[in-house]
């Protein structure tokens, strides 16, 4: 069960992909064939033709992931950083315990509660921070970032308040109790040392 979801939510992603990419490669094939038509009445844009290149590829790349993707959902990068993925879906999806709009848990597993193909042992997030990225001064982008033994967890946020990032962070540290808040000089290299000693204890079994 969990594992046909799992691929699904591939597959789905996959057909998503080819999608955007038809429709990015067609805008920029127009984009293009404009520009070499100008540029016939030498009045092109080599600005606007490399623009149109460049997304042109771009266009073309996703569609060649999305249909390598949906003909083999085990290629996906989520599949390759994480091969308990089936395992953990099936604990969340049979013993979920808790669940709001950002993360769902079971005693052993924390998911994106919007996209379960982010997941991780519980015993193996040990850093939580608040990413923000701004453009001219502008929020453009504020998510959390769970950065994992494996990798990195991305939860989309908008418009919490600054006491309901800290509930959420919060609740993910009671649940991770390897896992420290706050992007820091100290966190990071917490987080570093603890991938290390993850990656030599894990041949050699749990983490004590």
């Amino acid at each position: 069960m969990a594992r046909d979801y799992i691929l699904n939510l591939v597959k789905q992603r996959a057909q998503l992909k080819m999608a955007g990419g038809t429709l990015l490669s067609v805008i920029a094939g127009i984009i293009v064939a404009f520009q070499v038509r100008q540029f016939q009445k030498d009045d092109g844009s080599i600005f606007w033709a490399s623009f149109g290149v460049i997304f042109l590829v771009a266009g073309v790349l996703t569609i060649i992931e999305g249909i390598r993707q949906s003909r083999d959902p085990m290629k996906a990068k989520e599949l390759k950083q994480n091969p308990d993925l089936f395992q953990q879906a099936e604990d969340i999806l049979n013993h979920e315990i808790y669940k709001d709009k950002y993360i769902a848990l079971s005693e052993r597993v924390i998911a994106n509660a919007s996209d379960y193909l982010q997941m991780a042992y519980c015993d193996e997030v040990f850093l939580v921070y608040l990413f923000t990225q701004k453009t001219n001064g502008v929020t453009t982008l504020r998510q959390l970032k769970l950065e994992t033994a494996r990798g990195t967890i991305l939860i989309g946020l908008q418009k919490e308040k600054d006491n309901e990032i800290h509930e959420i962070i919060g609740r993910i540290c009671e649940n991770c109790w390897y896992a420290r808040a706050g992007y820091t000089p100290e966190g990071l290299a917490y987080l570093k040392q603890m991938r290390e000693l993850w990656k030599k204890e894990k041949a050699g079994g749990q983490m004590a």
